[in-house]
């Protein structure tokens, strides 16, 4: 303004700028990253600690979960490494008959991190506030000019 007026002698229009958080009402699911986050968690710690995350009421799921712990607990004990190579191998295969029992818990953990992660590309696309004017709702536009009159007062 300064340059201009030293330039011309003439002042420039005045001008304001005014910003404003308007949001397209989009219809879509959303996620936050640490929801994303927690799927990611989840669908990749599931498949090795279902005996610990589902609950299960069947007996033979009930005995391979007791093994298991009780593998886990003693695991370190042992310093024959054969004995706990065939424990490792062991517990593998019993986190393997678990995944074979809750196929639906896993495909669900997946299909979670799966919207997650569309939710999160979602949320970035609705967030944004610089869409074309008229793509907002008039009910939007106008409650959007009652609070910048109620707000700014002429000059």
């Amino acid at each position: 303004e300064r340059w201009w007026q030293d330039w011309t002698g003439e002042d420039l229009a005045p001008k304001a700028v005014v910003s404003a958080d308007v949001y397209l009402p989009f219809d879509v699911p959303v996620a936050t990253q640490a929801q994303r986050a927690h799927a990611q968690w989840l669908s990749h710690h599931l498949p090795h600690n279902l005996d610990r995350l589902v609950d299960s009421r069947d007996s033979a799921e009930a005995r391979l979960r007791r093994e298991k712990r009780a593998l886990l607990d003693h695991m370190h004990d042992d310093r024959d490494k054969r004995r706990r190579s065939k424990a490792f191998k062991r517990i593998h295969a019993i986190n393997a008959e678990l995944r074979s029992r809750h196929t639906r818990a896993l495909e669900e953990a997946a299909r979670r991190l799966q919207d997650a992660r569309v939710g999160v590309r979602n949320a970035a696309i609705a967030s944004r506030r610089d869409w074309f004017f008229a793509l907002y709702p008039d009910t939007q536009l106008q409650a959007l000019r009652q609070q910048i009159a109620a707000t700014v007062r002429p000059a």
